[in-house]
């Protein structure tokens, strides 16, 4: 079977995900640009095996967004199956457009979607037309499936898959050990505290300043707050710290998948405010970590993986005390916290990058046995 793949930068975990699925199709990945603006291509050496990886010569948008009407000489039906791998691309709009004007199948492929209050009548209309168009549709789960009928896609032919960016083997077996975890604690500068890890660039819609206005409320608690991801904090950031006295939130630079989880490790609980994430992969990783979470009710993952008191708490994004209470709420309940980490661990197993190989290949067989 040959396959296509549309997507626009090579980031690790798509890699491993190519690499594994390219071991039982014939892949060919179709990327917009060869890095965002922010990341160097040093790890992409030697990293791609099982696929033919070809990088467009693209005019570049921002940070990561660009087109290419390059793209358009490898539409074609030589391929059983072409997938659009992201719907934010300009590339994709143009190759999407053209495989509608030449009658050429796509797949749609979402990983979260994301509702606008103030969209405008053109931008919708426009999702609709590339949406519809699709004859199926991958999805991570059923509030993505609303996002996908909302503007277009048939229930029907909907179909879902594990969303993951670590194979199997980087889940933990078990909760760290207090022994391991106090370790971990020291080798990133703490010892004998309660540690809050947050995850994220360091912008507003991450919801970094609705965790640092929290910490107002927990004075009292001997805890610390590490936000990891940026090179610079947000000049209102360090004005609520200033604001309120806040001795005990750190911004940690971006950190390597190896790094990262150490802090992973060393944390007691993870919290994402996140304002908007078409998905968060953040929480699954932490959750491989047997970690309960807090997120909000706009990150698509949470709203996916955690169960309110099972494995972690969905507050509503930007409410600053409810988002305090659940964090002094599992501060004061070693037992739930503990529970709460057994259940990631046994949920996170059905979301790694082998279960989203497996399903891929699921939905293809499927696909051509109805042909």
């Amino acid at each position: 079977m040959k396959v296509l793949f549309l997507t626009n930068i090579p980031v690790p975990y798509r890699i491993d995900f190519f690499n594994e699925l390219g071991k039982k199709i014939d892949l060919t990945v179709v990327f917009d640009r060869k890095t965002a603006t922010d990341r160097d291509t040093e790890w992409l050496n030697n990293n791609i095996r099982n696929f033919k990886a070809i990088f467009l010569k693209s005019v570049k948008f921002g940070n990561e967004n660009a087109i290419s009407f390059n793209v358009i000489k490898y539409l074609n039906n030589t391929y059983d199956y072409i997938i659009v791998g992201t719907h934010i691309s300009y590339t994709a709009l143009v190759a999407m457009f053209y495989m509608k004007v030449k009658g050429i199948k796509y797949i749609f492929n979402c990983d979260g979607g994301v509702f606008y209050s103030n969209e405008s009548k053109i931008k919708k209309l426009l999702k609709k037309f590339f949406v519809k168009n699709a004859f199926c549709w991958l999805s991570t789960g059923e509030y993505t499936n609303t996002w996908l009928t909302y503007y277009g896609a048939k229930k029907d032919d909907i179909c879902i898959y594990p969303f993951a960016s670590f194979c199997k083997k980087y889940i933990v077996d078990k909760p760290i050990n207090i022994v391991e975890k106090n370790q971990c604690k020291k080798c990133v500068g703490i010892a004998n505290k309660f540690l809050i890890v947050t995850v994220g660039r360091f912008i507003d819609l991450k919801g970094f300043d609705v965790l640092i206005e929290a910490a107002q409320y927990l004075k009292d608690l001997d805890l610390m707050i590490y936000i990891i991801g940026g090179n610079k904090p947000l000049a209102k950031w360090l004005e609520i710290i200033d604001k309120y006295k806040l001795d005990n939130i750190r911004f940690i630079n971006f950190q390597n998948s190896e790094n990262l989880k150490v802090f992973y490790k060393a944390a007691d609980i993870f919290v994402l405010p996140t304002r908007q994430d078409s998905w968060g992969l953040v929480v699954n990783e932490a959750m491989g970590n047997a970690l309960p979470i807090i997120t909000t009710d706009k990150c698509n993952a949470g709203l996916e993986l955690i169960k309110n008191g099972e494995n972690g708490f969905i507050v509503p994004a930007g409410d600053i005390k409810l988002l305090a209470y659940k964090i002094r709420f599992l501060y004061e309940n070693n037992n739930i916290r503990f529970n709460m980490a057994l259940n990631n661990l046994e949920k996170i197993k059905g979301y790694t990058i082998e279960k989203m190989v497996y399903r891929h290949l699921e939905i293809l067989d499927i696909l051509e046995k109805n042909k």
